[in-house]
């Protein structure tokens, strides 16, 4: 009989239940009106030109004159070392300054390192005078200080 007391029991009480959670509040939901959201995305052209013209360059319409090109450089004097004839130095007859010291000069006729690129060869003690040809390609000399161009 106790069984049958606790399923009547339960069973009242799941009703009640179930009519309160049916019935609820008595107050009807209040509606709150949706809002909606409309992005519109435009695009502008800001785009600005700006010449400047800085204040140390020269005006456009105004031409340079152009230098004329000197052509290489050659020397009227020159120290010790290989010195290539018509760029470095210019053909001619050269002086060089007194020195206590063995001199070795020697006129070349190309660059190999060769023997038969040998024209002429000396050394000196004290100064000496050397004339250099158009035609040599170059002069080399050790422990005769500076060469001075005397014609």
């Amino acid at each position: 009989m106790m069984t049958k007391r606790l399923i009547v029991a339960t069973a009242g009480a799941l009703t009640t239940l179930a009519l309160t959670a049916c019935a609820g509040d008595a107050e009807p939901e209040e509606v709150v009106p949706s809002t909606i959201t409309e992005t519109v995305t435009e695009t502008v052209d800001h785009t600005t030109t700006v010449t400047e013209t800085p204040d140390n360059q020269p005006d456009p319409t105004v031409a340079a004159a152009a230098e004329p090109d000197p052509g290489p450089e050659t020397a009227a004097s020159f120290g010790p070392g290989t010195q290539i004839v018509g760029s470095d130095i210019q053909p001619g007859t050269y002086r060089n300054s007194s020195s206590s010291n063995l001199c070795y000069w020697e006129r070349l006729s190309g660059l190999s390192g060769e023997m038969g690129d040998l024209i002429a060869n000396e050394v000196t003690e004290g100064q000496a005078v050397v004339t250099i040809a158009a035609t040599d390609a170059a002069f080399s000399s050790t422990d005769c200080g500076r060469w001075e161009l005397v014609e």
